[in-house]
């Protein structure tokens, strides 16, 4: 099927020749119907998806049912008797209680006498911000750094993702979804993209790379804005969130004059909650449109456009919902809709250095809120292309933008599972550059991640305590020195490896990890660097020796995946008794034995 079958072009020809112009409605619903609404509520339930069902408990646990009265479908009845009239629906959408649909202008006084009509909105799209492409400056980090990011390490490192990196965090576990104009899914920066599913909205089918018909540049924006968030090419692009799961969503027709419709958009939302996603990355935005009609300022009030009523119902239901401001800056009030939204996150573009974009859009929303929530880098952004299977380049605009943050956002999900969108974007505007003084041109300015995991602590003094003899100890912290330069009277750390089963000397400090140390004295040293306040260890089947993290952390709580695997407790060696001890409290500075019966993977700290 391309785009509507052949044989409704042709009805829909002949409609707007013999009854009139033909255009596309949203048609709202007045209720939905007859229903016993417990019992829907409780259908709905059941058939949560287990991803879905463990999002909303976050939020409505405390609530009879998970679902509510905007998760019943739209009643099939009004609509088997609009389709009657002649109208052809495109969309349902339960959310909005609407259709999208379309029908003759003649139709509209008709349609509208059913009780059960409440109103009827045309339908007007807005072309995409496709971005160009660009040359991308090269940074050359000298830190030691956990993957090799080549050209994309500097749009990442302005927000701390390599931190999170080196502390396990890669958004695994989390289930993000891409709405975007296709992608070429066979690109080596997605060969190990765990993709759970695609739907193409625009022809109806779950394709969605470039398909017979298809302009060549269908593909290029939205394999654009995938790779920034969740690629992974060691040399070329190290995304943040390469280890989330993904639902790809082709929303956007570039083959058409005006190629964007809402009621995809909406459609692909819905989509996306029903599976069960946890972020939403969206860089497309609506305000000016080709043929002279558009949203005026006064709509950008967080309450008008369907896509701003749907972003703001996602976050409702526990999404965390980003989207590109726009690229219609300087000025102020050049927002794009749905980043008006009251609680969806608006991005907006920065230069290299952090300076704002020009092009970056700028609030305030008309009802007076700061706008963008944060922003990225925007320009010279590094991304695979879509050209073949293996080109790399770059592009810009806010859509670069948004799938950075939005890769941010799923590490701190992976990180913190419990928290809500609100709690999520509340602790990144606590800690951006601008949040003492937020303003309209980069709202609360650039994110920190190390900040936002740390509490706001950037550095931090730990105490190693040493006995005369064999000392299990770790680094709750990061540096960069030689193990040997910050404790100098230790000489070799040793670590253990698993699979070879034995020991091997360590010059720098990894987070998670323990080491034996040979001190000659009894003696205490104090260390300094950024603190460790979380990680994701692997373990192989086995012993492990693992480390602590920069705080108190209570053992029997550590998060272990699969369950079961761990047997026993942690074990700290004591070197006066010279024997081991099982110990309920991880503590700073220490190393602990466990064991696992398995490969698997635990959390410490969160």
């Amino acid at each position: 099927m391309r785009r509507l079958s052949l044989a409704v072009i042709v009805l829909l020809l002949l409609w707007s020749v013999l009854e009139g112009k033909v255009d596309k409605y949203w048609i709202f619903f007045s209720d939905k119907g007859k229903i016993d609404i417990d019992s829907a509520l409780a259908h709905l339930e059941a058939n949560l998806t287990p991803h879905a069902r463990a999002r909303r408990e976050k939020l409505f646990s405390n609530r009879e049912f998970l679902v509510d009265f905007q998760d019943i479908p739209v009643n099939e009845d009004y609509i088997r008797s609009l389709q009657l009239m002649g109208v052809v629906p495109v969309h349902r959408s339960r959310w909005l209680n609407a259709i999208s649909a379309y029908l003759p202008d003649t139709l509209l006084e008709d349609i509208q006498m059913f009780g059960f009509v409440d109103s009827v909105k045309r339908i007007i799209p807005l072309p995409a911000d496709n971005g160009k492409p660009m040359t991308v400056p090269l940074f050359s980090p000298g830190e030691t750094l956990p993957y090799d990011y080549g050209p994309s390490f500097h749009q990442y490192d302005m927000i701390k993702i390599p931190f999170a990196h080196r502390l396990g965090l890669t958004g695994d576990g989390v289930l993000v979804c891409i709405m975007d104009t296709g992608f070429r899914t066979t690109h080596q920066a997605f060969a190990e993209m765990e993709i759970v599913a695609t739907y193409d909205f625009i022809d109806g089918d779950e394709v969605v790379d470039l398909e017979p018909g298809d302009l060549p540049s269908q593909i290029y924006h939205g394999t654009s804005t995938l790779s920034v968030v969740g690629g992974r090419y060691d040399g070329q692009i190290v995304a943040p969130a390469f280890g989330s799961w993904y639902l790809l969503a082709k929303t956007e027709d570039l083959s058409m004059e005006m190629p964007v419709e809402m009621d995809h958009w909406v459609a692909a939302m819905e989509w996306a909650d029903s599976i069960g996603a946890d972020v939403i990355t969206t860089s497309l935005g609506y305000s000016r449109f080709d043929d002279g009609t558009g949203y005026t300022y006064e709509d950008m009030d967080g309450n008008t456009t369907v896509i701003t009523v749907a972003a703001d119902r996602a976050a409702e239901l526990g999404i965390l919902v980003f989207t590109s401001a726009g690229n219609s800056g300087p000025s102020p009030g050049t927002l794009t809709a749905p980043a008006d939204a009251d609680s969806a996150v608006a991005v907006g573009a920065l230069e290299p250095y952090g300076e704002p974009a020009g092009f970056s859009s700028r609030g305030p929303t008309y009802d007076g809120r700061i706008k963008p929530d944060i922003s990225t880098q925007g320009v010279a952004v590094a991304c695979a292309n879509s050209e073949d299977d293996f080109s790399f380049g770059a592009f810009g605009g806010t859509s670069a933008a948004c799938p950075i943050a939005a890769g941010l956002g799923a590490l701190l999900l992976e990180a913190h599972p419990d928290w809500t969108p609100t709690m999520a974007i509340d602790s990144v505007k606590r800690y951006a550059s601008e949040s003492a003084t937020p303003n309209n041109d980069v709202g609360w300015g650039i994110p920190n991640l190390l900040l936002t995991l740390t509490g706001g602590v950037d550095t931090l003094t730990v105490p190693i305590s040493l006995v005369r003899g064999w000392n299990m100890i770790s680094f709750p912290i990061i540096f960069e020195s030689d193990i040997r330069d910050v404790l100098p009277i230790i000489g070799y750390a040793y670590s253990f490896d698993p699979e070879s089963y034995a020991y091997r000397r360590d010059s720098i400090a990894t987070p998670g990890v323990g080491y034996f140390v040979l001190s000659g004295v009894d003696t205490t040293v104090y260390i300094t660097g950024v603190p460790v306040p979380i990680y994701a260890r692997e373990l192989h089947a086995g012993w492990n020796l693992v480390g602590s993290i920069c705080r108190d952390f209570a053992y029997p709580s550590v998060d272990s995946r699969p369950d079961g695997v761990l047997y026993g407790g942690a074990y700290l060696f004591n070197a006066g008794s010279r024997r081991y001890e099982e110990r309920d409290t991880l503590e700073p500075g220490k190393g602990y034995w466990i064991l696992s019966l398995e490969p698997s993977k635990i959390w410490v700290g969160r």
